[in-house]
């Protein structure tokens, strides 16, 4: 049975939402490098990413790493 095209769009933005939030991971590591610029973007979640302090990077690794591998736990 083919799996419906809803879900697969449901997959995509998951796995486009892990992405970002691996990004903002290592924005957040690696303060001052060339990721800098990706916080232009959207400066006011950089300052409140930047005061949950290392909650904040935690938070973004954890939605990295485990909504990718939840997800697929399910839906393939």
């Amino acid at each position: 049975m083919p799996r419906p095209i809803g879900l697969t769009f449901l997959a995509a933005f998951f796995v486009f939402g892990a992405l970002m939030a691996s990004l903002a991971f290592f924005g957040l590591l690696l303060s001052g490098s060339f990721l800098e610029a990706i916080w232009q973007l959207n400066p006011a979640a950089h300052l409140a990413l930047i005061e949950l302090g290392i909650g904040g990077m935690v938070l973004m690794a954890v939605a990295g790493i485990f909504t990718p591998s939840c997800h697929s736990n399910w839906a393939w």
